[in-house]
């Protein structure tokens, strides 16, 4: 085999990126901030958080440089990774100690990752001994003395590095600029401000617009003062029907309550329309990321429909709030030009019904589908027609059965709380039809002789399934999905082009089928 000299440049940092201890980083990153922050929320996460991406980002930046690289071959590879540490290390730097660097960067997350705030913070720079760590996986990559290597990098980083970009960068999060301060209908169109001082125009109150314009801001700008200065909103239809925040007597208190009363003759009497109990308002807080700021419920407004009047209510760090015309109440989060941002939910009282099976798990089987599929043939072994139609015929089944798994567990979402017999039998039928699912992959790659393609589509399948689980961004979890499909068939049909089903290069977790 050729030194590891004659390699490609970037080939370093792609073994440096499927390093066991990057591959680690990735996962504990996607975990810390799709699971742990919104469960715990506190300074641990932040640090656990930081000290991830330390691990991750310098392979990413070395690869970049390696890329970029015009001149000749440097004489040692640790001219780039030094490069690599020492760029992570003086932005990460500069990010938590100056916060002209934290804003820019803030700027830099919202243009990949919608509305995004990231903050200085002195004491992040503790987890900056972790570089060491990153630098010694990517010194781990090298052979020793007189040592050779395989002249390509692991065919495993068309896994890894999707995911380790996207879990870098997917952090779904509203920022703290988002907060609605203040709520108001002028001439029939709902108005509000957000914290950080932008005015938001709707007329049906799902679809909103920047207000923009001189005339435009002043109306706007004398409503929400107009608001500020009388609490109570009545109905137009119905001026005997008002409503008002919830403790707007107290208007002193700085975080919470949550709420809106309601009184039905005229406000000379009240009582609790909608409320939040007091209890979970720190946890609900903490589920934001970042942590929202103080959530209460600062004003309400009535927006006439052709559906019957709307009582919006202004919740500070939890967003907007509505109610419609059968009197009930729903949470809808925070409003931009591109519309709402995911509701986050009530601890112990989510809003928004559950599946009773994860997205991810058809999604997994799905992908194993379409690897099996397009693996293609091995060049030593004949497959008769007959057998290809069977072989056919299972995967288009397979195909079927995942369709309907898909359509009736969308059908079988339920709001919390229900029978729980009647919900683990739901779960039950689901999985036995995702089993079935993957058996006829795995049949259909019997009859067709591709049984490594198989063993393939069942890891990729599971990276996808654990990484969905975490991922909250639906689109994020779109080009996951995307892109690990089309890593497994490329690795499939490299296996199955050279009939090798077991590499000779191992990964953290044992070997992969069909990456040699």
């Amino acid at each position: 085999m050729p030194d590891a000299d004659d390699r490609p440049l970037h080939d370093d940092a792609l073994r440096w990126l499927c390093h066991p201890t990057t591959c680690v980083a990735v996962a504990v990153l996607l975990l810390n901030d799709h699971v742990l922050k919104a469960a715990f929320g506190t300074w641990w996460t932040g640090k656990l958080s930081d000290a991830a991406g330390l691990l991750v980002a310098p392979p990413l930046v070395a690869l970049v440089l390696a890329l970029a690289w015009r001149g000749p071959r440097p004489r040692s590879d640790r001219v780039v990774r030094a490069l690599a540490v020492a760029t992570v290390g003086a932005l990460f730097a500069l990010v938590k100690v100056a916060p002209l660097g934290a804003a820019v960067a803030s700027a830099a997350w919202s243009l990949v990752d919608g509305p995004g705030l990231v903050r200085s913070d002195a004491t992040d720079l503790a987890v900056l001994p972790v570089l060491a760590l990153a630098w010694r996986a990517g010194a781990g990559t090298r052979p020793g003395p007189g040592g050779t290597r395989r002249p390509t990098a692991p065919a495993r980083w068309l896994v890894v590095l999707p995911v380790a970009v996207l879990a870098t960068v997917a952090t779904s999060a509203p920022a703290e600029g988002d907060a609605v301060q203040a709520v108001a209908v002028v001439d029939g169109v709902l108005v509000v401000r957000l914290q950080d001082g932008e005015r938001l125009l709707s007329t049906d109150g799902e679809t909103w617009t920047a207000a923009t314009g001189s005339p435009t801001q002043d109306a706007v700008t004398s409503a929400l003062a107009a608001a500020a200065d009388q609490p109570v909103a009545c109905r137009p239809d119905r001026p005997d029907e008002c409503y008002r925040p919830l403790g707007a007597d107290d208007a002193d208190v700085e975080h919470g309550p949550l709420g809106v009363e309601r009184s039905t003759d005229g406000g000379r009497t009240w009582r609790v329309d909608w409320v939040v109990p007091a209890e979970l308002l720190d946890t609900l807080a903490r589920r934001y990321d970042p942590p929202a700021g103080a959530i209460r419920t600062r004003q309400v407004a009535v927006l006439p429909t052709s559906a019957g009047d709307r009582v919006y209510a202004a919740n500070g760090g939890d967003g907007l709030a509505v109610r419609h015309d059968d009197g009930t109440w729903e949470r809808l989060g925070h409003p931009s030009p591109e519309g709402f941002d995911d509701v986050v939910p009530i601890p112990g009282r989510p809003d928004t019904p559950l599946l009773p099976v994860p997205p991810a798990l058809p999604v997994g089987v799905a992908v194993a589908l379409v690897v099996v599929a397009a693996s293609g043939r091995r060049p030593d072994v004949s497959v008769a027609p007959g057998r290809r139609a069977t072989g056919v015929a299972l995967l288009a089944s397979s195909g079927v059965v995942l369709a309907a798994t898909a359509v009736v567990d969308h059908a079988w979402r339920t709001l919390p709380g229900g029978d729980d017999l009647v919900a683990a039998v739901r779960v039950l039928v689901l999985v036995a039809l995702l089993a079935a699912g993957l058996a006829l992959v795995g049949a259909a790659a019997a009859v067709l002789h591709r049984g490594a393609a198989f063993g393939l589509a069942v890891l990729v399948g599971a990276v996808v399934v654990v990484t969905l689980l975490v991922v909250g961004s639906v689109w994020a979890a779109v080009a996951i999905a995307a892109v690990a499909a089309t890593g497994g068939v490329v690795l499939a049909r490299r296996s199955t082009a050279r009939h090798a089903p077991w590499p000779d290069e191992p990964l953290p977790w044992g070997r992969l089928p069909g990456s040699g």
